[in-house]
């Protein structure tokens, strides 16, 4: 007569998320999820320097440092790079199981095409230039600068050039969203000047990031979190 052991299931979390696991030794879960993420190559230098690039255009405006009826000029670079190459290197991300990366990258370059759609309707007539859809902007905005301040809590687990970066958003994004609100105009230049902070910082990281893979090495520092697993 033979007696099955059930294993209790218990979840594990990884890169991935959430995984259900029988074993309490999760050693050879690591492994194959370290193998996966190897198989792929990594996509985030592109998506990060197509934000940073869309966020360096924005910042210009929004920071005053160029009238804001250069706006529109932004739609290219910004719904393209920033935007659709953006939402795509996140897809990637989430195909080698990093879901802070994907969630990353797809939440700010499904934003990037929202701006810019809005924008392109604006100037299209298609949307009114008034007080109300410019506080549904601010809103939008503001909602991003929370969403900035969740990933900079879990990018203390990855390292702290994105921390960094995180953290500027998190002003750069809330401050011209409080301006859209009525504020007065010089918050949403502050604003703006953030924004400027995290695009140099977002491209130091990709530059950082394709150089050392290159190289297959260390060359830029990026303030890697260690990981005690």
């Amino acid at each position: 007569m033979q007696t099955t052991i059930n294993h209790p299931v218990r979840e594990v979390w990884t890169k991935a998320g959430p995984i259900e696991a029988a074993s309490a030794d999760t050693t050879e879960l690591r492994r194959v999820e370290e193998v996966h993420q190897a198989q792929i190559g990594d996509a985030t230098p592109m998506g990060l320097f197509g934000f940073a690039t869309g966020t360096l255009v924005i910042g210009f405006v929004l920071s005053g440092l160029t009238p804001y009826t250069g706006l529109p000029a932004v739609i290219p670079s910004v719904l393209v790079f920033a935007g659709i190459a953006q939402f795509i290197a996140g897809l990637y991300a989430f195909s080698k199981g990093n879901t802070f990366t994907g969630t990353t990258m797809c939440s700010f370059g499904a934003n990037y095409a929202l701006v810019t759609a809005f924008i392109w309707m604006q100037q299209a007539g298609l949307i009114a230039k008034g007080h109300t859809e410019s506080l549904l902007l601010g809103v939008g905005l503001c909602c991003l600068g929370y969403i900035s301040l969740a990933l900079a809590v879990a990018a203390i687990r990855v390292n702290g050039v994105l921390v960094a970066t995180l953290l500027s958003l998190v002003a750069g994004y809330t401050l011209p969203g409080i301006r859209f609100f009525g504020a007065p105009p010089v918050i949403g230049h502050i604003g703006g000047g953030f924004l400027l902070l995290a695009a140099l910082l977002a491209f130091y990281a990709g530059g950082a990031m394709v150089i050392n893979s290159t190289h297959e090495r260390q060359v830029f520092a990026l303030g890697r979190a260690r990981h005690d697993r």
